[in-house]
């Protein structure tokens, strides 16, 4: 494994910054196109798809025991009846007991109609359990774009089953045991649009979005007996905008929206209260050359990975802190591919015991891909404050704490100057610059440099 020191910008001079460490692990199956391409893990077991649909590859899936410092592979499945273009891997999910990975362009009844491969872990070992393909699938339904697993019972997502003009996307419920998948249940609404676009679940609820007569609505649900039942739901007003990724952790629910160009998007977030949500915060997220691809939350820590760059290059994944009721950028981290290299950094993010893991698919010169993974991130401190220069963060005016320097020069987080200012009053303004994470460099009359990191909010 090879250790890699993630920098805020490639800058000549030394920024006060916390110094976060990662590993990584590149997949040694030869041939194989986008590693990381989906990423899951529970208690230290870590599984990871591998393939593309548009090149001669079949999928894979590879799955790790994560040590201390290590990911050590452990099986490897690549189903026998698959092909090229299954897109096998597309999603993953994994418990204690079993192991679920989507195949949606797989042609079971009708082209692309999709198929789920559910594993089962027996003696410490992975084994194939079922395939599942949908008992009325249709041509493009996409059954197995989203699986999720909750407790026994695994979620199947099949966004593009329509029965109507109005009415698009199901979720499929299966209970598991020792020797099979069961259907159960369906979650499939006339006149409901996007119902398994997003949808996720956490502490006994489920929470999925969809639109109904030029309405957006998020809805709850809870399980009672062998069925989830409607707890509840509630408009939201995001004109212009569509739902991206629900999470739910605990007590607290995050969507993320997106507009149409996918250059703008924010994460609105709501708190539970005596069963209801009730709106609490957003986070903006306007970014013109990144697109958010995932999101990952826990408690009081956020990372954001934007994994589609419109310039080329590499991705950023961003991490906030909740501090004092409000989400507050602390970093920036990037692979250490080439800067040329559109690596997809931050495509997927997953927590798990304290680590976590970010997939770059597409890194390497064939798109090889590769995996980020660390445990200090999830427990660093909050963001300091630096007594050379405050208030940090600032809403645009900076006051310097020493009448020695004669200007200031401000970097963004790719390392290009934004603003170039002469101190006056030992002041300056970024009251000009967009919100985020700079860097600014204080210049004295003697020579001598001194560089802080500056959120702007």
């Amino acid at each position: 494994m090879k250790k890699f020191y993630f920098a805020l910008v490639l800058l000549s001079w030394s920024v006060t910054q916390a110094q976060i460490l990662f590993d990584s692990y590149q997949s040694t199956n030869v041939g194989q196109y986008n590693f990381g391409k989906a990423i899951a893990a529970f208690n230290n077991t870590v599984i990871s798809a591998s393939g593309s649909p548009f090149l001669p590859t079949r999928g894979k899936l590879e799955i790790f025991n994560a040590n201390s410092s290590d990911l050590m592979p452990t099986q490897t499945f690549q189903p026998a009846d698959g092909t090229d273009g299954d897109n096998y891997g597309f999603a993953v999910d994994i418990n204690e007991n079993y192991i679920a990975v989507g195949a949606p362009l797989y042609d079971s009844q009708f082209s692309n109609s999709g198929a789920v491969y559910v594993y089962k872990k027996t003696n410490g070992n992975w084994s194939l359990l079922q395939k599942i393909i949908p008992q009325d699938g249709i041509a493009l339904g996409n059954f197995g774009y989203t699986v999720k697993l909750h407790e026994d019972q695994l979620f199947i997502g099949s966004p593009n089953f329509a029965s109507s003009s109005n009415t698009l996307g199901k979720i499929y419920i299966y209970n598991l045991d020792q020797t099979t998948a069961t259907f159960t249940q369906e979650l499939y609404f006339q006149g409901r649009n996007g119902v398994a676009n997003a949808f996720s679940l956490n502490s006994g609820k489920l929470v999925l979005s969809y639109s109904q007569s030029g309405t957006k609505y998020i809805e709850t649900f809870i399980k009672t007996g062998n069925s989830w039942i409607s707890e509840g739901r509630f408009s939201v007003d995001v004109a212009g905008y569509y739902f991206r990724n629900l999470r739910l952790d605990n007590d607290y629910l995050y969507a993320q929206f997106s507009d149409v160009s996918d250059t703008g998007a924010f994460i609105r977030v709501y708190k539970n209260t005596n069963n209801n949500w009730e709106y609490e915060s957003e986070i903006m997220l306007s970014e013109p050359n990144y697109s958010i691809t995932d999101f990952e939350v826990t408690a009081d820590k956020m990372i954001i990975g934007y994994g589609y760059s419109r310039i080329g290059g590499k991705s950023p994944a961003v991490f906030y802190k909740k501090i004092n009721e409000a989400w507050l950028l602390q970093e920036f981290f990037f692979g250490d591919a080439d800067p040329s290299d559109s690596d997809s950094f931050g495509s997927n993010i997953v927590f798990d015991n304290g680590k976590i893991y970010i997939g770059a698919p597409a890194e390497g010169a064939t798109s090889t891909g590769k995996i980020y993974y660390t445990d200090n991130v999830l427990s660093i401190a909050d963001f300091d404050a630096n007594s050379g220069i405050f208030p940090n963060p600032t809403s645009g005016k900076l006051t310097i704490n020493d009448p020695e320097v004669k200007n200031a020069e401000v970097y963004n987080i790719m390392g290009q100057k934004v603003l170039s200012q002469q101190i006056q009053f030992n002041e300056i303004s970024l009251e000009s610059l967009q919100n985020g994470l700079y860097v600014v460099k204080l210049n004295d009359n003697y020579g001598k440099s001194t560089s802080y990191k500056i959120i702007k909010n």
